[in-house]
């Protein structure tokens, strides 16, 4: 029993890791999210850079990556703390690429502090939205300011 209380857990955590926005840019057009908008795998920067229908059917299967292992937890007579742990583990996986901010460097001096509070506040490195949600690859650094 115990096994199988970990082996829920586990596929909680590994549900949670399906990028579904990620797999939605590369299934409708074609694209590494990563490379465009806020350069994050969320629904928002789907809605914003991919097809605002899609984003609907994302946060459905984000919401489902979650719900299911907590489901099986359940149904398998687990019981509730094995169901609530699995889908704790499956927003852990989930918000595993949030953690790094992108893998965006940190700029030096005054400038670190801000971009470190517009991170906590606005979930962006930068001040102004449109410039950040609308990125695209071919830009350059300059452009993006």
């Amino acid at each position: 029993m115990t096994l199988l209380r970990v082996l829920c857990v586990l596929l909680g955590y590994l549900a949670g890791s399906i990028p579904f926005a990620y797999l939605a840019g590369r299934l409708i057009r074609g694209v590494d999210i990563r490379q465009y908008g806020s350069r994050a795998v969320t629904g928002s920067n789907v809605y914003e850079n991919v097809s605002r229908p899609a984003v609907v059917v994302v946060g459905l299967l984000d919401m489902g990556k979650a719900a299911l292992p907590t489901w099986l937890g359940l149904r398998w007579g687990l019981g509730l703390p094995t169901g609530l742990a699995a889908g704790l583990a499956a927003v852990v996986g989930h918000n595993t690429k949030r953690i790094e901010a992108n893998r965006q460097p940190l700029p030096e001096g005054r400038e670190r502090w801000r971009t470190l509070r517009r991170r906590l506040l606005l979930d962006r490195d930068m001040d102004d939205w449109e410039t950040w949600a609308h990125r695209r690859p071919d830009q350059s650094p300059s452009e993006e300011k």
